[in-house]
């Protein structure tokens, strides 16, 4: 609707703007600004943007943050933008999607999950999305369905991911 497209896009910058509103399928963008310059903003920007814009099913968009308190930030802001359709988005930590890929839960721990546990499900979930030990073409399939349906992978605050987060995102 115009007052979707308004609260999206026209809100924005221009330089915002032209982010958000890239229609580039296969190129990866990096947005590169200071802190407050609205990096977060242009993110959830671009979601709602693909989902009421593009028409883009939300359960094909996969946004990572850098705790728990940035996704639940983005989750609130999204909410704000596309109301329920926020739901169908996953939003995560890099820790959280390594937990969940490598099946790994802090259920069954009795103690406080420390780091150990978490540098352990980013090594096994690498190793599934790289196919370690697989032929090419097993790994391909693999990955294909550790990352089922998702066609869109946005990561916030990447310039303060680590080492082994950024394992996880490049494999």
């Amino acid at each position: 609707t115009p007052s979707s497209w308004r609260a999206i896009v026209e809100t924005l910058s221009r330089t915002q703007q032209r982010i958000v509103a890239d229609d580039r399928d296969e190129s990866n963008v990096l947005v590169l600004a200071g802190p407050g310059s609205g990096k977060t903003r242009v993110l959830v920007h671009r979601i709602a943007y693909l989902v009421r814009v593009r028409r883009e099913n939300p359960r094909s968009i996969l946004a990572l943050a850098y705790n728990r308190h940035a996704a639940a930030e983005i989750r609130r802001r999204l909410e704000g933008l596309i109301g329920d359709d926020a739901r169908g988005v996953t939003v995560l930590t890099c820790h959280a999607l390594a937990m969940r890929l490598a099946g790994v839960s802090v259920a069954d721990r009795r103690s406080q999950p420390g780091d150990g546990l978490f540098r352990e499900a980013l090594d096994r979930a690498v190793a599934l999305l790289n196919g370690t030990g697989l032929p090419p073409e097993e790994a391909d399939e693999q990955r294909e369905r550790l990352l089922a349906g998702f066609r869109w992978i946005l990561v916030d605050e990447y310039q303060d991911i680590g080492a082994d987060q950024y394992e996880l995102i490049s494999a």
